[in-house]
């Protein structure tokens, strides 16, 4: 009986243990999974810079290009009106850095045009 008793307790301590070596992981993992969720945060707001900047680097590119084609085929009302919203485009882009929905709503202007 007495043998019984020490085992059972020899038992509960490694269980006792193993319950706070578990605690332990868990507490690191959640510490983990938290420290990942902030860098998907931080990526996704990277993100978004990027594809803000690459969509006014294309607007801009475009307005360039329906200039010097607008002056090839010698309309220069045209070319003259692109390079306006060119010089517009480029002198809002410090006003409104980062604002990526001014930038397609100029781009969808210069389609029409």
């Amino acid at each position: 009986m007495r043998g019984n008793m020490k085992r059972l307790r020899l038992e509960m301590k490694e269980i006792s243990m193993d319950q706070k070596q578990i605690r332990t992981d868990q507490r690191d993992l959640r510490e983990k999974l938290e420290h990942n969720n902030e860098q998907c945060v931080q990526l996704r707001q990277e993100m978004e810079v990027v594809a803000k900047q690459k969509a006014r680097n294309q607007l801009l590119l475009n307005l360039t290009f329906r200039i010097l084609k607008a002056r090839q085929a010698g309309d220069f009302a045209t070319a003259i009106s692109f390079t306006r919203i060119l010089r517009q485009v480029v002198q809002n882009r410090g006003a409104n850095e980062g604002n990526a929905s001014d930038d397609t709503k100029q781009e969808q202007n210069v389609t029409k045009v």
